[in-house]
């Protein structure tokens, strides 16, 4: 007869089944709670048009700013996922920076223009509210594993670097502080829908990012609150340090993707 297997192994292979049961569990929960997550952002984005749609039909300016300023947010918080969709993105989000040459400013952006240069959005916003369902109709089909979220919340925080930090994304309100919480924002909740699955597989690169966020969270934080100061009221100094723990934060969250690629064969989007 052979040899029994030492008690010891036995524990050993059983428990390693268990935490591999449990990590799949947690990678499928991530999954399932970004999804969720990216719903309850369209949704969000699609009442914020249509209450910049009404306060710039009405003419008011004032409340149609503030109107714009959380669409705008709302985007911010989706916009990596629509981005996979570059006709729809460059509709609906309308940054000039991400258009072909000689297309027209539309959506957002356009809203942003005509209310701060103008006055007058209410054909503009009326657009944009018209193409919200449809935003909402693509978001409502993603579906990322862990690898795919954490990229996505790096490509938000590119996103922060590229266009916010360097002052394109509010080329009319100059109110990019907006944007800067809104991408800190976005790449969070990547990262919070990832961590229970990151703190078992990959505690110590878990552990990293959440180090880097808290201070990220105090450099967006001497930005001052979010639509109250113009770019130029801030000091070159507050953006560099912004940009600077932004970058340390994308290469930890990258250290974690690579760390959970194990569970990820990449996304889907509609």
């Amino acid at each position: 007869m052979g040899s029994a297997a030492p008690a010891g192994a036995s524990t050993t292979t059983h428990g390693s089944r268990q935490t591999a049961a449990i990590e799949r569990n947690l990678a499928t929960s991530a999954t399932e709670d970004y999804e969720l997550a990216t719903r309850l952002a369209a949704g969000t984005l699609d009442t914020d048009t249509q209450a910049l749609a009404a306060a710039a039909a009405t003419g008011d300016t004032a409340v149609a700013e503030e109107d714009e300023l959380a669409a705008q947010s709302a985007y911010d918080a989706v916009g990596q996922a629509l981005d996979e969709n570059r006709a729809e993105a460059e509709t609906f989000d309308g940054l000039a920076a991400d258009t072909p040459p000689g297309t027209p400013l539309s959506g957002l952006h356009l809203v942003e223009r005509d209310l701060w240069d103008g006055g007058n959005a209410e054909q503009a916003a009326a657009a944009v509210e018209a193409a919200a369902p449809m935003v909402a109709l693509i978001l409502s089909r993603v579906r990322l594993e862990p690898t795919a979220i954490v990229t996505a919340g790096v490509n938000a925080l590119g996103w922060v670097d590229d266009e916010v930090v360097t002052g394109n994304e509010e080329a009319y309100s100059h109110l990019d502080t907006v944007d800067a919480v809104a991408g800190v924002a976005a790449a969070r909740t990547a990262f919070a829908m990832v961590a229970p699955l990151g703190r078992l597989a990959a505690p110590g690169a878990t552990r990293a990012v959440v180090e880097q966020f808290a201070r990220l969270a105090a450099r967006v934080n001497a930005l001052g609150p979010p639509g109250t100061r113009v770019d130029t009221e801030i000091g070159q100094s507050s953006w560099l340090a912004l940009a600077q723990q932004v970058d340390a934060t994308a290469a930890a969250l990258s250290i974690l993707g690579g760390d959970l690629a194990h569970f990820s064969a990449g996304g889907t989007y509609g």
